[in-house]
């Protein structure tokens, strides 16, 4: 997520209509790191990003080799944004 990104956004936005002196996603996490960089650095490297794609992509040479491929990508995808909102959540629930 970058600054630009709508999630991104929206967090900060709810992070900054709670009480003064609660502790916020982006403030405070079990490591002492903002919980949206702790879980970014954590999830974000494995993700496939669409210019990993396109080059995988590209090295297959029938329809059946890249509709399996971008199943497999979009599964891993979906897994780990799966695993990145439970991690999100737990922290925040643990504020």
């Amino acid at each position: 997520m970058n600054s630009s990104d709508p999630d991104a956004s929206s967090l900060k936005t709810s992070s900054q209509t709670q009480a003064a002196g609660t502790p916020t996603p982006e403030r405070s996490s079990s490591q002492g790191r903002p919980c949206r960089e702790s879980c970014e650095s954590e999830f974000s490297s494995r993700l496939i990003r669409p210019a990993t794609m396109n080059e995988r992509l590209r090295d297959c040479d029938t329809y059946e080799e890249k509709s399996r491929l971008l199943r497999d990508i979009i599964d891993n995808n979906l897994k780990v944004a799966a695993q990145w909102a439970r991690t999100i959540r737990q922290r925040v629930e643990a504020l």
